[in-house]
């Protein structure tokens, strides 16, 4: 007892008090690192029952140390998302963050545009729906699991990443639900496998972080666009036309190109206004604003 267990178990109190100042540091800076050597012990013993218990210790402090480094990547990624509340970087912040949490090494975030499926985001793909299958992509996101495929051949599945390819071996398809809605979908790509599974409550907690945000900018979206339309015709306003105008001249200066503008003007509509009255004037002018769309 004295020269096996005792020891050990002296051995395993050195390094809990080593970890806790690790997790002391994490608590006042936000970092923990802590290598085998400071807070594991050695599993390399001639007594069965000590090598278990060392296994066991092993992993509850590695269980630790990833959760710690979870609330790491939570706290920096909910940060972002609340600096971000206009909704421009959303669609890059959670598609980066689900990517280094669960060790992929490429992402694409699929989202709803007026019914249709639309890539949002790439990162480290170049990633589009051309030949896709978008029912099975619905029924994904409809039944709201993590859906992952592995062990896929290498011919199976091929990305762009600008120069090169990548030909994951692994893909996951992540549904993005916000209470009844159903917002898209995040695809993560893995040369081999992922580091972290998809289906703990931790994992399920982490996507669900940003399902309000991803919300949140669907109603901008659908704000801003309501803002542009002009209710009679359906076309867009002039507000939105005049700040269409300065952003192409912008971009004009910008690459010195050249820019070409149509104005249309509807010969005697006063006219029609005085003979058959607003109504009358009103269908003339969202027949032609059908006819310029078209």
């Amino acid at each position: 007892f004295r020269f096996v267990l005792y020891n050990f178990l002296s051995l395993m109190n050195r390094k809990i008090v080593q970890f806790k100042e690790k997790l002391h540091d994490f608590n006042r800076r936000g970092v923990t690192e802590c290598n085998d050597e400071e807070c594991l012990v050695n599993t390399q013993v001639r007594d069965q029952i000590v090598g278990n218990i060392a296994t066991s210790f092993n992993e509850f402090i590695q269980t630790i140390q990833r959760l710690f480094r979870a609330q790491l990547i939570t706290e920096g990624f909910l940060e972002r998302l609340e600096n971000n509340l206009q909704g421009d970087e959303v669609g890059r912040i959670v598609t980066e963050a689900y990517v280094e949490y669960f060790g992929a090494d490429g992402g694409a975030l699929v989202a709803f545009d007026h019914g249709k499926l639309e890539v949002l985001e790439n990162l480290g793909v170049i990633a589009n729906l051309d030949g896709v299958d978008r029912d099975f992509l619905r029924r994904i996101i409809a039944k709201g699991e993590p859906k992952v495929l592995t062990e896929l051949p290498p011919d199976r599945v091929a990305l762009s990443i600008g120069v090169g390819s990548l030909h994951p071996r692994a893909v996951a398809l992540l549904p993005l639900t916000y209470q009844d809605q159903r917002l898209g979908a995040c695809v993560l790509l893995a040369r081999e496998r992922f580091s972290r599974p998809f289906h703990t409550i931790e994992a399920t907690n982490f996507i669900n972080q940003a399902t309000p945000f991803l919300y949140n900018r669907t109603l901008l979206q659908r704000l801003e666009r309501l803002a542009a339309i002009d209710e009679l015709t359906g076309a867009f306003n002039r507000a939105f036309g005049m700040r269409r105008l300065a952003e192409e001249l912008s971009r004009v200066d910008r690459h010195g190109s050249q820019l070409s503008l149509c104005m249309v003007d509807l010969d005697d509509f006063k006219k029609i206004n005085d003979t058959h009255g607003h109504p009358a004037g009103d269908v003339v002018l969202q027949e032609v604003a059908g006819q310029l769309r078209n």
